[in-house]
């Protein structure tokens, strides 16, 4: 599923393992792929109003989560990203 860029859903009340699911997955998966845990409950729900203040907002959260970004991606996106959170500027890349 992964390789083949598909994704899923897991949609069920509290205590059913969706969390317990996702971490046996990102211990499953890291030896072939980076896995970085977001917590997206501290993204307000008026961030998720746009695509924009999402974007930010997601950038936010990953950029806080102090991941080592590999090398093989380019360093500039990080540092544009990481000055855009630092001085509060929305930046958005195409």
């Amino acid at each position: 599923m992964v390789d083949s860029g598909q994704y899923f859903t897991i949609n069920r009340a509290r205590r059913y393992g969706k969390t317990t699911t996702l971490q046996a997955l990102g211990e499953f998966l890291k030896t072939e792929y980076k896995v970085v845990s977001l917590d997206f409950q501290m993204i307000s729900h008026a961030e998720f109003e746009s695509e924009q203040s999402f974007m930010s907002a997601f950038s936010r959260e990953l950029l806080e989560t102090n991941v080592q970004i590999p090398k093989d991606i380019h360093t500039g996106y990080w540092r544009q990203l990481s000055y855009c959170w630092e001085n509060r500027i929305l930046c958005l890349n195409h």
